[in-house]
């Protein structure tokens, strides 16, 4: 898609930007942010809906009838009520994004140079390709311990925001 559909839109509108985002250490990560982007968003658009489906009318009609806008609506009843959803979508998006791996070996195979290496990127090559089991296992367990430590703090922190209907 990098280097055949998106460089046809220079030439549809003129421009020169340079889509061949994988081929260089300056533009990989922007590169591999929109595709995992593109991979997940879909995901975490159904978490939200799923949430904002579970919004009770009723709050939206009495927010209206106390005299709130759509403004303080949306801020003062829709957000409290999707945070449970919030807390998913921030918990599984931060922790996927120190997992990636599949989009790395696919795309750049931790290129060019080492410029887009993960945690479990670096994990991987060092105990297989590197044989050296035991310092990957080491690695993988503290990777985890660090996943579930940065889970804990985000879970803990947004907790504290949802409220019940």
């Amino acid at each position: 898609m990098f280097s055949n559909v998106l460089p046809e839109f220079n030439e549809i509108l003129g421009t020169n930007i340079n889509f061949l985002l994988f081929g260089e250490k300056e533009t990989v990560l922007t590169g591999l942010l929109i595709a995992n982007n593109w991979q997940w968003i879909g995901y975490w658009m159904l978490i939200y809906l799923a949430g904002l489906q579970s919004v009770p009318a009723e709050l939206y009609e009495a927010a209206k009838m106390d005299g709130a806008g759509p403004i303080n609506r949306f801020l003062n009843v829709t957000i409290p009520m999707l945070a449970p959803a919030i807390t998913i979508c921030v918990v599984g998006i931060t922790t996927g994004s120190l997992k990636v791996y599949d989009l790395l070996v696919t795309s750049t195979k931790g290129g060019p140079g080492r410029a887009s290496t993960s945690l479990i990127y670096e994990t991987y090559t060092t105990a297989i390709n590197g044989r050296q089991y035991g310092y990957g296992s080491a690695m993988s367990i503290i990777l985890v311990l660090m996943l579930l430590l940065v889970a804990m703090i985000q879970v803990k922190g947004l907790k504290k925001r949802e409220v019940q209907a």
